[in-house]
């Protein structure tokens, strides 16, 4: 009798199991996809914003300073500021993918090695040739 009870409760726990492991890692998975879904929307907002905001520093003409409260993702792999563009690179599950804005101002090339949120500091100078360029650096 207890050696029936024992293969029944083994059963039980057996199709209990058979049954959960599935839906956890359906859940599991789905969660993922929604995390990294976020984060490509966060980078973009994020690229959106400081592209934004080096145009309308620049604009403003040489002296003209800002600092800019940014937080990119956690899969964030680098900001690359090009002379007429931002590019925050993401890792994802299918591989790279970047958020990139327009930019109107001659930027200085520069890229950022940050995650989560920093403080990027604006500023418009001359260089040496006496050409207006925008010089972005996280603080």
């Amino acid at each position: 009798m207890k050696g029936q009870m024992s293969l029944e409760v083994l059963i039980t726990l057996g199709l209990i199991l058979s049954f959960s492991i599935p839906v956890l890692f359906l859940l599991l998975s789905v969660s993922q996809v929604g995390y990294e879904t976020s984060s490509l929307l966060q980078a973009d907002a994020a690229a959106g914003i400081l592209s934004d905001s080096i145009n309308d520093i620049y604009s403003q003409g040489p002296g003209a300073k800002r600092l800019l409260s940014l937080n990119v993702p956690t899969n964030t792999d680098s900001v690359i500021i090009l002379e007429n563009e931002v590019i925050i690179r993401l890792r994802t599950s299918s591989g790279y993918y970047d958020a990139v804005a327009p930019l109107v101002a001659n930027v200085t090339q520069n890229i950022i090695s940050r995650q989560g949120p920093f403080v990027a500091s604006i500023t418009v100078a001359k260089d040496a040739s006496d050409n207006v360029v925008v010089e972005v650096e996280a603080a």
